[in-house]
């Protein structure tokens, strides 16, 4: 971090900033704001039928661990400012729209 002696303040550099970013969206919560980039505004019960499945027998056994991992990553989506939740209807912020692209843009 460097420090800008004209305000006093410290100043993010470029790899610190994708740093913070990659640190923020691991693997579910990247593939939330994917999804909702995506398809737009969608409910908990829409983003689920989205969510990559591995098999067949995947839907079943899995389903109460893959809501509890969404819910989770939402959660923290939302206190981020990534993901907005109108009347149950989920959607990318600004901020999220642009923190899914700066993520892409550190992992190229």
């Amino acid at each position: 971090m460097l420090l800008n002696t004209a305000s006093g303040r410290s100043e993010q550099t470029e790899v610190e900033h994708y740093g913070r970013i990659a640190r923020l969206l691991n693997g579910p919560r990247r593939q939330v704001l994917e999804l909702l980039d995506q398809h737009g505004p969608m409910t908990l019960e829409d983003l689920l039928g989205h969510w990559p499945q591995q098999g067949s027998d995947e839907v079943t056994r899995h389903a109460v661990q893959r809501r509890r991992m969404v819910s989770s990553a939402l959660w923290k989506l939302e206190a981020l400012g990534f993901v907005v939740d109108n009347s149950g209807k989920l959607s990318l912020s600004d901020d999220g729209r642009s923190a899914l692209r700066e993520d892409s843009l550190s992992s190229c």
